[in-house]
C-alpha cells in the first residue's frame, strides 16, 4: 500500500510503498514540498524523493551510517547504492565479523553463567560445551570420566551444559521411580532400535513402555523363571559350560567366550525354546554369539547419534576405522525363529504370538533380538569380571567358603545360600551389568533434585558404577571386593536401596530374575567342583573396563582361567 509520508528529518513530503505507485502519491503534491534531504530516485524519467523512513537510533553503532532507514514491510524500496555498498563492505569486513563473534561469545558466557545450571558443581568447561564428555564417550571412557568428576565434585555433577549426573538414593528414586516409571527417556535410546522398530527398551515415553512390559513381563517374573522347565534349561546349559571349560588338556578356558555362549544359550532358551541356540556345542551358533558379544560399533553409532548428517556424508570413510553394527547371523536366527509356531508355554515368543497380539513378525523379531543381545552382554560380562576377581589370590578364600556352603546345603534353593547371594551382590556392586548412565529428561515445569532446581528438558542420569562407590557411608572401602558387607544386618536396607546394577522403577531390567538364576546356577556348578586361577598370560590391564553404549566388557575381550579339580578330601575341608 502506497501513501504520502513525512520525512523525519526535514518534515517535508516523501512516500512509502512501492516505486510503481509513487506518482499516484506525490504527483498531486507541489515539488517545493518534496523532501530534499537525500538524492532523489529516478522513476520514469522524473526524480522523486526516496521513500520516507524511520530513523533507528543506535543502528549506526552496527553499520557506521549516521542516518539509517527502515521501510515498511510491504515496501520494495532499497537503500541507495552508495549506502548499500558501504554496508555490505562493512558487514564482510574482518573487524565486523570479529566484533559480532565476540558479542555472541559474551552473550553465550553471560547466559551460561547466570543460568540455573551454573549453580550445579562441575568443571568450568562443562558449562559451555559437551565436547569433553563426547570425546570420552568416543574413547570408551565415559564411565571413569564421570566417576572421577563425582570423586572431585561430589554426588551431583554438571557434566555438560544441559546434563547433570547424580549418585544419591533420593535422586535414583526421583529420576527412575517417580510416578512409577520415572522420567521419560532421551533420544539416546534411538540407538537401540532394532530393524527401525522401537522395542520395550527403546521406547521413550512411559505409556508405550508400560503397554509392552505388560505384554511380556510375566515371562521374566521370578515365579516363571523358577518353574521346572525354564530352570532345567539353565541347569543343563550350566553343566555344558563346565564340561567345555575342563575339556582342554591343561584345563584352561577363555571364559569370556564360554560365558557369553552360556548366556546366549540361556536367554534364547527363555525366548524361543525349543528353537534356542547351542553356542556351547555348535560352532555356527557360537559364531553368531560372537558377532553380538564382540561388536565394535560404538564410535560409529555415537557419530550417527550426535551428527546424523555428518554420519551420512562420511559413512564410507568412517567405516574404515569405526565399524557400523553388523550382526547378520543373529538377525537371521531371530527372524527365522520369530516365524515359528509351537514355542513352549514359558517362552517370550509364545506370549508375543498370542491371538490377541497386535505385533507383526518383524516387531516380534525386534523385541526378541533386543532381549537376546542384552542377555548375552549383561550376564556374560558380570560373570566374567566376577570369576576373574574370585580367581585372584586376594579373593581365593571365597571359592573355599562357597564350596563349604554348597557341601552343607546340597539341595537348598538359592534364597537359602546366603554366601552365594552375598558374593553375587558384591560382584554386581563392583561390576554392574549396566555400569553406565541411563539418561532421562526432566519433565515439563522442571524439578528440584538433590536441592538443585533444573529446567525441563535437562538431561539427568545416574550411573551404577558411581552410585556403588561414591556413597562410602553405605559401602565403606568401596573399591574393595568384600562380600561380607552383605551378610551384616546393620545398614542392609541402605545397601539394598543403593544396589542399582539392574536399574530400578518400572523401567528397570526386566530380565533381572533370569540373569540371577543363570549366574547362581553357574557359580554353584563351578565352585562346588573346581577352583579357578588366572592363566599366566593374563594381566589386570587386559581386564580393565571397556565401555560400550551402556555396558562394559574386558578390554582384551578374553579371560583365560585354569579350572583345577577339587579332590574329595578338599571338598570336605
Amino acid at each position: 500500500m502506497c501513501f504520502a509520508a513525512t520525512c523525519p528529518t526535514c518534515s517535508k513530503k516523501s512516500w512509502r510503498g512501492c516505486g510503481s505507485h509513487v506518482r499516484q502519491v506525490l504527483d498531486g503534491v507541489p515539488e517545493s514540498q518534496w523532501c530534499t534531504c537525500t538524492p532523489r530516485t529516478k522513476i520514469d524519467g522524473k526524480q522523486y524523493p526516496p521513500a520516507a523512513a524511520m530513523q533507528i537510533p543506535g543502528l549506526s553503532w552496527i553499520t557506521g551510517i549516521e542516518s539509517s532507514y527502515w521501510p515498511s514491510p510491504d515496501s520494495d524500496w532499497r537503500f541507495p547504492s552508495s549506502v548499500s555498498e558501504s554496508s555490505t563492505m562493512l558487514l564482510l569486513s574482518p573487524a565486523f565479523i570479529a566484533g559480532a563473534a565476540a558479542l555472541l561469545l559474551v552473550i553465550h558466557v553471560v547466559v551460561r553463567l547466570t543460568s540455573a545450571m551454573a549453580k550445579v558443581p562441575g568443571p568450568v568447561v562443562s558449562n559451555f560445551t559437551s565436547l569433553v564428555l563426547k570425546w570420552n564417550e568416543l574413547g570408551a571412557n565415559r564411565t571413569m570420566y564421570l566417576h572421577d568428576l563425582h570423586k572431585k565434585y561430589g554426588p551431583v555433577v554438571r557434566v555438560a551444559p544441559n546434563e547433570v549426573s547424580f549418585t544419591s538414593a533420593a535422586a535414583l528414586k526421583e529420576i527412575y521411580g517417580s510416578g512409577g516409571s520415572g522420567y521419560d527417556k532421551t533420544e539416546f535410546y534411538d540407538l537401540f532400535q532394532v530393524y527401525d522398530k522401537r522395542t520395550m527398551f527403546s521406547t521413550l515415553n512411559k505409556g508405550d513402555h508400560a503397554k509392552r512390559r505388560r505384554m511380556i513381563g510375566d515371562r521374566y517374573a521370578n515365579s516363571n523363571v523358577m518353574k521346572t522347565a525354564p530352570l532345567a534349561g539353565i541347569q543343563v546349559r550350566s553343566k555344558k559350560f563346565v564340561e567345555r571349560c575342563v575339556s582342554s588338556p591343561d584345563g584352561t578356558a577363555d571364559v569370556f567366550v564360554t560365558l557369553h555362549a552360556y548366556a546366549c544359550d540361556c536367554v534364547t532358551h527363555q525366548l524361543f525354546h525349543p528353537y534356542g541356540s547351542n553356542c556351547l556345542q555348535n560352532q555356527d551358533d557360537e559364531e553368531m554369539m560372537h558377532q553380538v558379544a564382540a561388536d565394535d560399533s560404538l564410535k560409529n553409532r555415537l557419530v550417527q547419534h550426535y551428527s546424523p548428517t555428518l554420519h551420512r556424508v562420511v559413512s564410507n570413510v568412517l567405516a574404515s576405522f569405526a565399524k557400523p553394527r553388523s550382526i547378520p547371523l543373529a538377525d537371521n536366527f531371530v527372524i527365522e525363529n520369530a516365524k515359528e509356531d509351537g514355542a513352549a508355554d514359558f517362552t517370550v515368543l509364545n506370549r508375543l504370538k498370542e491371538k490377541n497380539s497386535v505385533l507383526e513378525t518383524i516387531d516380534m523379531a525386534a523385541e526378541c533380538l533386543d532381549h537376546m543381545a542384552a542377555g548375552i552382554d549383561t550376564t556374560g560380562d558380570v560373570l566374567c569380571f566376577l570369576m576373574w576377581e574370585l580367581s585372584q589370590p586376594r579373593s581365593i578364600k571365597y571359592q573355599r567358603l562357597l564350596r563349604e556352603e554348597f557341601r552343607n546345603n546340597p539341595n537348598a534353593p538359592f534364597d537359602e545360600l546366603t554366601l552365594l547371594d552375598a558374593v553375587l551382590n558384591e560382584g554386581l556392586r563392583c561390576f554392574p551389568a549396566i555400569p553406565m548412565s541411563l539418561p532421562r529428561y526432566v519433565p515439563q515445569g522442571g524439578r528440584v533434585i538433590d536441592g538443585f532446581s533444573l529446567p525441563e528438558k535437562t538431561v539427568v542420569s545416574c550411573q551404577s558404577f558411581s552410585v556403588h562407590r561414591i556413597n562410602d557411608d553405605v559401602f565403606p572401602d568401596p573399591d574393595k571386593f568384600y562380600p561380607e558387607r552383605w551378610l551384616k544386618t546393620e545398614g542392609d536396607a541402605d545397601r539394598r536401596r543403593l544396589q542399582w546394577a539392574f536399574s530400578s522403577g518400572g523401567r528397570g531390567c526386566i530380565g533381572k530374575h533370569l540373569a540371577m538364576a543363570e549366574m547362581k546356577t553357574l557359580l554353584r556348578d563351578v565352585y562346588s567342583q573346581y577352583e579357578t586361577e588366572p592363566d599366566e598370560s593374563m594381566s589386570s590391564e587386559s581386564m580393565a573396563m571397556d565401555d560400550q553404549l551402556i555396558s562394559s566388557r574386558p578390554l582384551g575381550k578374553r579371560c583365560l582361567l585354569k579350572f583345577v579339580p577339587v579332590t574329595e578330601e578338599e571338598k570336605k575341608q
